[in-house]
């Protein structure tokens, strides 16, 4: 046997060991450096707690990342993909994150207020205990999302899809649900007072302890 067959013998495990980053370095070098990326790869990457504010991350990738605690309002996130991303406890106020692609993203304690999901697809996403007062969310997919005890106080929700999420405890309190589907939508505790609806709740809703629009309260499925 020869020594470079040898050696090649030796290297292949450590090469086949040898972790690799799912993000690209030099982009999120530059992207921390001067606070925008355009269709950059940063999957996976740790940001967390990190100082993003007023970011400009259009397109950009950032699937499975750590953005736990990360400041990102008034931050650019228009067509960015956040799908499994981890943002539990972030700042993300007055952000704007149309038509972005966050499939089981944690915003769980996050702060969205007056920002923009419209269009954004969050389906399965948790936004437990989150705050989204004022939130454009018009044309959202919030299918089988989990908005427990989340703040959606004069929430715009027009024609968003709501389809078998849970709202278990949430406030949305002067909310617009003009054409928007609460299918198998847990309403358990909710607040809607003053919203506005253009139909009733569907049947297969879950209406215990609610508070309808009127203030009157609704018991049924108790």
């Amino acid at each position: 046997m020869s020594v470079r067959t040898l050696m090649a013998g030796l290297m292949a495990p450590l090469l086949l060991a040898a972790p690799a980053l799912a993000f690209d370095q030099a982009e999120l070098e530059a992207f921390l450096a001067e606070g925008e990326c355009f269709g950059c790869d940063l999957t996976e990457a740790d940001l967390a707690g990190a100082q993003l504010a007023d970011s400009y991350l259009t397109y950009s990738d950032l699937s499975r990342a750590d953005l736990t605690g990360a400041d990102l309002s008034e931050s650019y996130i228009r067509f960015a993909v956040l799908e499994g991303t981890d943002l539990t406890g972030a700042n993300l106020e007055q952000s704007n994150m149309w038509d972005a692609r966050m499939r089981g993203a944690i915003f769980a304690g996050a702060n969205v207020s007056g920002g923009s999901i419209q269009g954004a697809t969050l389906s399965n996403a948790d936004f437990s205990g989150a705050v989204l007062t004022g939130i454009n969310g018009v044309n959202a997919n919030l299918r089988a999302a989990d908005l427990t005890d989340a703040d959606l106080t004069e929430a715009d929700l027009t024609g968003a899809t709501l389809r078998g999420a849970i709202l278990v405890g949430a406030r949305l309190t002067g909310a617009i649900l003009v054409n928007t589907g609460f299918a198998g939508a847990d309403l358990s505790g909710a607040d809607l007072t003053g919203a506005v609806l253009d139909s009733a709740l569907p049947a297969d809703a879950i209406l215990c302890n609610t508070i309808l629009p009127d203030g009157a309260t609704e018991d049924r499925d108790c």
